[in-house]
């Protein structure tokens, strides 16, 4: 007794994929003999057929089935707009086995992920395969989950593709391949949770991660679905969230010039008051204010100079002290380079007292 199972990505219920295994059915019913055919059947995104014979021997029985499924794959894609991939049980004894049989081929069936579409897939293959050593690089989702950190989406992209490369290699069982995704998806959910973001907003759907695996059909949709719904999403987040980050890294920084303007600070005593390193902190400033942290603390130096110039009698060299100039000779050359006057002259020329 043996099975075929072979399926599409539908919706169960969708008139398209139900429409299309009436089509089917007839098809393959029209291919075998009454003696052969059995039952057929339509569950979950599969349609199953159930065959027997009365052959000498299994591996006859076994180049049957292989001969039959090689004509529907050719029948349907002549037919109809569809491609259809095979799952093929171990033969069995009486309808007693019927439900291994559908498990065996639904489980040989998961392979078509890995092997492409329009693949013929028996148990004896995925014994072959699952037997072979796992040599899928633990490098590559390391690098992958450090792209998306730094908001690196090209490069994210470039090691997804490189990663699924990896993964869809033929000398991977399932069960290793399905631990290589899950890894994957390990880390990216670390990534959501340090950065205190939450699964539904980088997938409003609900879409349960590790679930979603089984529901994919083709490698290109697996792809896509992790760069469209994942990756992309996050990135966009975490941009979001590093947009805000600057925006409040340099709101504390001008809060301290202004507090501090009068002693001898410096963009590395603000990054140390900050907990921040000071090439980090340098960058994000010069990219939200336009100038770098000396620029301002000098630019707002010299607009408290020039109003205590205007309210005030203080002495110029006062002036200088209190500002940090070092001395007098400092001060003047220096708001003579922006005012193109000395402080006395711009005393002279806007003092309110």
């Amino acid at each position: 007794m043996k099975s075929i199972d072979f399926s599409r990505n539908f919706s169960y219920g969708n008139d398209e994929i139900v429409h299309m295994m009436f089509s089917v059915d007839n098809l393959f019913h029209k291919m075998i003999s009454e003696e052969n055919w059995l039952d057929s059947a339509l569950i979950h995104h599969n349609y199953v057929v159930l065959l027997g014979g009365a052959q000498e021997s299994e591996e006859i029985f076994e180049s049957f089935l292989a001969v039959h499924a090689q004509m529907l794959q050719r029948l349907v894609r002549e037919k109809t707009d569809f491609t259809i991939s095979i799952g093929i049980s171990r033969p069995f004894c009486g309808l007693d086995g019927a439900a291994r049989v559908y498990e065996e081929a639904s489980d040989a069936l998961k392979y078509k992920l890995i092997t492409g579409d329009e693949a013929i897939l028996n148990s004896e293959i995925v014994t072959n395969i699952s037997g072979k050593k796992n040599s899928i690089s633990t490098d590559l989702p390391e690098e992958l989950w450090l792209a998306v950190r730094t908001i690196n989406e090209q490069k994210a992209e470039e090691l997804l593709t490189a990663y699924l490369d990896c993964c869809f290699q033929d000398n991977h069982s399932y069960i290793e391949f399905q631990a290589a995704i899950s890894l994957l998806i390990s880390g990216l959910l670390k990534i959501i949770y340090e950065n205190n973001l939450t699964v539904s907003e980088i997938l409003p759907e609900g879409d349960y991660l590790f679930e979603k695996i089984v529901e994919f059909r083709t490698r290109r949709e697996l792809e896509e679905w992790f760069l469209k719904a994942i990756i992309k999403p996050l990135i966009e987040r975490l941009a979001e969230q590093s947009d805000w980050k600057g925006r409040k890294i340099s709101d504390e920084v001008i809060r301290i010039i202004q507090e501090h303007y009068d002693k001898d600070i410096s963009l590395e005593t603000c990054a140390q008051m900050l907990n921040y390193n000071a090439n980090h902190v340098s960058r994000i400033f010069r990219k939200e204010t336009g100038c770098s942290f000396t620029e301002y603390l000098q630019g707002y130096r010299l607009e408290k100079a020039k109003k205590l110039l205007c309210e005030t009698d203080m002495k110029v060299q006062d002036i200088a002290e209190l500002l940090c100039y070092g001395n007098s000779q400092n001060f003047i050359r220096y708001f003579r380079k922006f005012e193109n006057m000395t402080p006395r002259q711009y005393r002279e020329q806007n003092s309110h007292i």
